[in-house]
């Protein structure tokens, strides 16, 4: 028989490579930002791309803050799950900041969705895992009431 070879270290190890190749990414991203927004004009019809060359980079600059603070919340939550705390108040709140920050994030792109109809797509996502995330919150809000009221009874 095979053994299984994926467990729950590795799986951690994966995440916090994959949260930290993320932040890279962001920054990557905010510093070549202007040359992609550039790159993008260049392929539309001129008075289109004056249209909307700014509303483009100072959207996808403010929505990069909201998707920076939910990856830092990601890697808080991944370090409190790596030290074997999982139902606790501070993970509720790392998933209430990753929530809003989708929601915040969603509003953005329905602002650039009037200049660049695609965003609406990117705004749809955002606020659907914006909800993934909140009921998620709100099982894990149940579960560390539970667990709080069970430590009480020991």
């Amino acid at each position: 028989m095979m053994k299984n070879v994926w467990n729950r270290y590795k799986s951690l190890a994966l995440s916090y490579v994959l949260i930290k190749g993320m932040l890279a990414l962001i920054i990557i991203f905010a510093v070549a930002l202007p040359f992609l927004s550039q790159m993008y004009c260049d392929t539309l019809v001129a008075q289109t791309a004056d249209k909307i060359k700014t509303p483009l980079i100072v959207s996808l600059y403010v929505a990069t803050v909201p998707v920076f603070l939910a990856v830092l919340s990601l890697d808080r939550l991944l370090s409190n799950i790596k030290k074997d705390v999982v139902f606790d108040r501070a993970n509720v709140k790392y998933l209430r900041h990753i929530s809003w920050c989708c929601y915040f994030a969603g509003a953005v792109f329905v602002f650039l969705g009037f200049y660049i109809f695609l965003s609406f797509i990117i705004a749809i996502a955002a606020i659907f895992f914006g909800l993934i995330i909140r009921v998620v919150k709100n099982l894990f809000c149940e579960a560390v009431e539970i667990k709080s009221e069970n430590d009480l009874t020991i």
